[in-house]
């Protein structure tokens, strides 16, 4: 079988179809160490773990989902600030997650199938469609914004011989990701079962309706440059529906032992080349935001504070903290190496939990939705409510005197709360989903980002992925009439995803 797929995939073909299913080998393509039948828990199980991609890419290699945002940055070289990493493939992505959430769906939809006990495992039918779907409709988003136009409506088509797929418009994707998230959300019974197979929320319903609503809140605010009166009716009906408002309904992911934190992985095996962006710290320096303090850490990985002649009045003085800025020359590494802050230790451990979408983000999407007139709603409520919700969650002190800054206050002029708003977005979503903080900083130059000298490839941070060759070989003229139709025949990182268009 191992044999067979890599067939495929050295011809491309398996990305190139979007993770369809092949043609039938026969006992060949039959592993004798693996259940016969399909086990739903399993498979929902294996889905939910892709979730961790969004906080960090990767645990060694160009982890572009803290750099774009501009929170992340290196100690010992300057090779991610050259920002070359081109291209974005889902092969992936279509080929396990989504393919996994797909086949729940199928099975619970089929009679013969549904009531079998390996199907049963995940938990009743309405929930596992509703669970899937959700899931689905999370990733789907985070490829979209990522690239633009994908396979979508006729993705996963292979057993009726469509193997050339073609690429719907991001436009498209997000109309039609609001309606099947529409149509998940009324399945989900808080009465009927969904089992620990769940490693996102332990089988707690609730959270996953809340999942679904902020999932359609994340699309609908896109949407307030390109086409406002459908983004205010689609967000008006999330938030009636009710999103992540509580950190007890926090989406996280916590690294388990057989897969280890990503930061730990940068301490023991990248000598912790991976440190906090000048940015982050800088703006939080500047703020006296006590965040700082427990996100970030003057004590090196491995090391205890007693080796690291550290005290405990350091700790808590913004001074004595220093980022490193991304892509500078590697002659000016040296200034900066030496005295530079690292990760707080809640993030560095084997099983650290990393934040993915947190009540603290969808408080401030929901302050700027009330900012916008598109629901009844104090913002300014909304927006304290956020930065508290922020504060918690991290375990920092002092939110009240923080927000009674005039730079932190909800004051000024339209446009300043709104730039406020997205300011503490930013802040809030440190260490957490990188794809939506890249998206905001798309959306509002929240803030400002320049790429470092050694970056001669691009003269800013990318506004979009290249498709990886892995997306259209096999399926070129679809790729080619969706790059000419939706990114001006140009499929490069200087153009902007369908709602990033001002």
């Amino acid at each position: 079988m191992k044999h067979i797929k890599s067939l495929f995939l050295s011809l491309g073909i398996v990305a190139a179809l979007t993770a369809c299913d092949m043609t039938d080998f026969g006992d060949i393509n039959k592993d004798p160490n693996e259940p016969s039948e399909a086990n739903t828990g399993m498979l929902f199980t294996h889905a939910c773990t892709y979730i961790k991609y969004f906080s960090l890419n990767s645990n060694y290699y160009y982890p572009w989902t803290q750099m774009y945002p501009g929170y992340m940055s290196e100690k010992n070289n300057n090779q991610y600030g050259a920002f070359a990493g081109l291209t974005m493939g889902t092969n992936t992505y279509y080929l396990y997650p989504l393919k996994e959430c797909y086949k729940i769906i199928q099975f619970n939809n089929d009679e013969a199938e549904r009531n079998k006990a390996p199907i049963l495992s995940l938990g009743d039918s309405n929930n596992q469609i509703a669970v899937s779907r959700t899931l689905m409709g999370f990733i789907y988003m985070h490829l979209t914004d990522a690239l633009g136009p994908l396979p979508y409506t006729e993705a996963f088509q292979a057993d009726d011989d469509n193997f050339t797929p073609v690429f719907d418009s991001q436009e498209t994707i997000y109309a039609k990701l609001d309606a099947d998230l529409r149509e998940a959300y009324k399945q989900f019974d808080e009465n009927g079962s969904l089992s620990s197979a769940d490693i996102l929320f332990d089988g707690d319903v609730r959270a996953w309706k809340k999942l679904n609503a902020s999932t359609r809140m994340m699309l609908a605010i896109k949407l307030a440059d390109v086409d406002p009166a459908q983004g205010r009716e689609r967000f008006a009906q999330a938030y009636a529906d009710g999103a992540i408002e509580d950190n007890a309904y926090n989406l996280n992911y916590r690294f388990e032992a057989n897969t280890v934190g990503y930061l730990y992985y940068n301490g023991v095996n990248n000598n912790s080349n991976f440190v906090p962006n000048a940015y982050y710290v800088d703006l939080l320096k500047e703020l006296k935001d006590n965040r700082l303090f427990a996100t970030c850490s003057l004590i090196p990985f491995g090391k205890t504070q007693a080796e690291a002649g550290v005290t405990d009045e350091d700790l808590k003085n913004f001074d004595k903290y220093q980022g490193i800025p991304l892509g500078i020359e590697a002659s000016d590494l040296n200034k900066y190496n030496k005295t530079c802050c690292f990760y707080h230790p809640s993030l560095t451990q084997v099983t650290s939990t990393f934040p993915i979408i947190t009540a603290a983000r969808m408080l401030l999407i929901e302050a700027e939705a009330a900012q916008r007139g598109w629901i009844q709603a104090d913002p300014a409520t909304l927006y304290v409510a956020g930065v508290k919700a922020s504060f918690e969650q991290w375990g920092a002190e002092g939110a009240d005197e923080y927000l009674a800054q005039e730079a932190v206050a909800y004051t000024g002029t339209d446009a300043e709360k709104i730039n406020k708003i997205a300011i503490q977005r930013w802040i809030s979503g440190f260490m957490a989903d990188g794809f939506e903080a890249w998206s905001d900083w798309r959306r509002f130059d929240v803030p400002k980002l320049e790429v470092g000298p050694v970056c001669t490839t691009i003269s800013h941070v990318p506004y979009r992925h290249q498709y990886d060759s892995e997306i259209y070989l096999g399926n070129r003229e679809n790729y080619e009439v969706a790059v000419k139709a939706d990114l001006n025949g140009n499929d490069t990182r200087d153009q902007r995803v369908w709602w990033n268009r001002k």
